[in-house]
């Protein structure tokens, strides 16, 4: 930003002129008692005055904080308005947004320096006026984490949403040089200093189903791994003070003053990581259902009832074997306790059309539903019934080589009671 010198220190500029002619009017009137009541004009040049901030006094650092466009005038510190939410935090069903901290930016106000006319050598040195600014601050949107909801048995989809810190700019400044009663000083300046704009991307990682060996090989289980988004780092930005050294007339003590416009500095700013852990469903082993591989944590407990264990090849009716099964899974839903809550839940192997899948799926579900209400003592509102076709599956259809792969399918035609404490 330059600064702004006058070529005349006693011209007066028209718009300055009215003013003159307003405040004479006024003066007119009859004087005010209110030292409030003075009179500015919009649009026009801060007036000087002696702040402590003129000729020869060195001012210390003026810090704060950020953002892209400096005002040209200073103003009161103000308290940023809060970003605009990233559509992804947005609550809807199927999902638990939890919102993260935003990082608050403060303004950055930098005053004007104000530098009087000096005589030296009977000459008049002509002042001049180093504007103020303000960098505005704003609000830095932390983002939120996303926790997808997932059939019973699969760990659900998790997304962190990414954030940005714009970047800032300290303007550039410039004191006037001086060539007057013999002294020559030659102009100084800072040209202007800007931080790069810095942001990380979303993160994520997708639903899991299918199950995989412990560490010792015995019994399996769902995992799904922690995810992390990196910290957002923007550096300070640093514009040295600018200096104007005293000069003196020739042969004389007759000196001007020098001049310091003070350093700002724009801190830097943080926005820390984020972490959602990682989560496993332990497998697990429960008397009586040697046939229906269960995986659970402190949450749930999942319970993947085969397909051909309940059903007939494309029926939705229950076997008489399956009773066994239902009712050994009906009892340990029950030990849950009456607040948990009982989801059923429909899959298919990816063999057929997938309307037919998804029909399919829904009518097996519903079918256990029913059984667990009729037969096994549950609770009708506790219940949840969905169907999922071929969309959630716990082993390949395929081989690697795209064959037909008939034990995967196998396990992917399935029903999963789950039981959320």
């Amino acid at each position: 930003m330059s600064s702004t010198h006058r070529t005349n220190a006693r011209r007066v500029r028209p718009a300055a002129l009215v003013l003159v002619v307003l405040l004479a009017v006024a003066a007119a009137c009859g004087p005010s008692d209110d030292p409030a009541d003075a009179v500015s004009s919009p649009g026009t040049e801060p007036a000087r005055t002696d702040s402590g901030t003129g000729v020869g006094n060195d001012v210390g650092d003026s810090t704060s904080t950020t953002t892209e466009d400096p005002d040209s005038a200073p103003s009161e510190g103000t308290t940023p308005d809060a970003p605009a939410e990233d559509p992804a935090c947005q609550p809807g069903d199927g999902k638990t947004v939890t919102e993260i901290d935003d990082v608050v930016i403060e303004d950055l106000v930098v005053d004007p320096v104000a530098v009087e006319d000096q005589v030296v050598g009977g000459e008049t040195v002509e002042g001049f006026d180093i504007p103020g600014f303000t960098v505005p601050g704003r609000t830095i949107d932390g983002g939120c984490i996303v926790e997808y909801d997932a059939p019973a048995g699969c760990l659900g989809k998790v997304e962190i949403t990414g954030v940005s810190i714009p970047a800032a700019t300290i303007p550039a400044v410039t004191v006037p040089g001086v060539d007057a009663a013999g002294i020559r000083l030659p102009e100084t300046s800072h040209g202007a200093v800007s931080t790069q704009a810095a942001s990380t991307p979303a993160v994520s990682t997708p639903q899991v189903c299918r199950p995989k060996p412990d560490d010792s090989g015995y019994l399996p289980l769902v995992y799904r791994d922690l995810v992390y988004r990196d910290l957002v780092y923007r550096d300070l930005a640093y514009r040295d003070l600018v200096y104007r050294d005293t000069g003196c007339t020739e042969g004389s003590s007759d000196c001007l003053s020098s001049v310091t416009i003070p350093s700002v500095t724009l801190p830097s700013v943080t926005v820390p990581s984020v972490t959602v852990p990682s989560r496993t469903l332990e497998g697990r082993q429960v008397d009586g259902l040697e046939e229906v591989p269960v995986f659970g944590d402190d949450e749930e407990t999942a319970y993947l009832a085969p397909a051909d264990v309940l059903f007939d090849f494309d029926s939705d009716q229950l076997r008489p074997e399956a009773d066994g099964v239902l009712t050994t899974i009906a009892a340990e839903a029950k030990k849950a306790g009456p607040e948990a809550r009982i989801s059923v839940d429909g899959h298919t192997d990816a063999k057929g059309d997938d309307a037919y899948n998804q029909d399919l799926s829904e009518r097996r579900a519903q079918a256990v539903a029913d059984w667990l209400v009729t037969r096994g003592g549950l609770d009708e509102a506790s219940i949840t019934v969905t169907g999922y076709g071929e969309t959630a599956p716990v082993a390949p259809n395929e081989t690697d080589t795209g064959a037909d792969d008939p034990d995967g399918r196998q396990q992917n035609r399935r029903v999963v009671i789950g039981v959320q404490t």
